[in-house]
């Protein structure tokens, strides 16, 4: 065992039975040695924040540990000394880092007051998919290499949402489904909807908008019975075709919406 003082103050040194150092003991670092003499586990203050460090064989630094003015962290190293992964605490909640040998974020993990997330980000450490919650409910979104909106997965009211979107974020299809069955949007190059596609326990229907939302032309069943109608440019009836229990029927209207003639 060896004792000194220098600038930093007093010192102990431990050594084994061969005379190697195995421990070092200052006034504000800690150090075991491994039998090569090289550092395995270091401790020490800095700036009144507390240092740890772990190392492997040869002396390469593997992880590390240290406080910061915003919480804790702790790193894993590779052979080289890069940080792969890290995990830190702030006032706001946890997060952990997965990086690229290049350093690039490639996936994380927070978690917050607010709710959880896991995104994953490609090569170049842009976000590229995301799981997250909004108000209460799970969201999953998808993002295209020019970092915009392409899909996303949520919930709208009581109803279970995908939607997918152009280059230029606007919605281009919506499918859902809730209490009364499932429904599917398709919208034009404005984002207004042009054709539906909806189910609910009498039966289904498939109708064509006009660029105002007003329905042009449906084809539905309801209970048993099915009909095609064809409504004018105010959504008027125009014509109907149907079926009643004494057999099919064709109906056309005038431009008021009274029937003008009936089969």
């Amino acid at each position: 065992m060896d004792l000194f003082c220098d600038e930093h103050g007093p010192h102990v040194v431990l050594r084994d039975d061969r005379g190697r150092a195995r421990a070092h003991l200052g006034a504000a670092d800690f150090r075991l040695n491994g039998t090569d003499t090289e550092a395995r586990v270091e401790l020490w203050v800095e700036n009144d924040h507390g240092h740890a460090l772990a190392s492997g064989p040869g002396g390469q630094p593997a992880s590390g540990l240290k406080s910061t003015g915003a919480g804790g962290v702790v790193s894993v190293l590779d052979s080289r000394g890069k940080p792969l992964a890290f995990l830190h605490g702030t006032d706001k909640g946890g997060e952990i880092h997965a990086l690229t040998r290049k350093g690039q974020n490639a996936a994380s993990l927070r978690g917050s007051d607010d709710g959880g997330l896991v995104a994953a980000h490609d090569a170049k450490g842009q976000l590229r998919s995301m799981l997250t919650t909004i108000e209460g409910h799970g969201t999953a979104l998808v993002l295209g290499r020019d970092g915009g909106l392409r899909a996303a997965v949520g919930v709208a009211g009581d109803d279970g949402v995908v939607t997918t979107y152009t280059a230029r974020d606007k919605s281009r299809a919506v499918m859902g489904a809730g209490k009364d069955g499932g429904w599917m949007h398709l919208q034009n190059a404005e984002g207004q909807t042009v054709l539906s596609l909806t189910a609910g326990e009498d039966g289904g229907c498939v109708a064509a908008h006009d660029v105002e939302g007003g329905e042009s032309a449906a084809l539905r069943s309801v209970r048993g019975t099915g009909a095609l109608s064809v409504s004018g440019p105010e959504g008027k009836p125009s014509v109907l075709l149907s079926n009643t229990p004494n057999g099919g029927i064709v109906a056309v209207y005038a431009n008021d919406g009274r029937p003008a003639c009936v089969m």
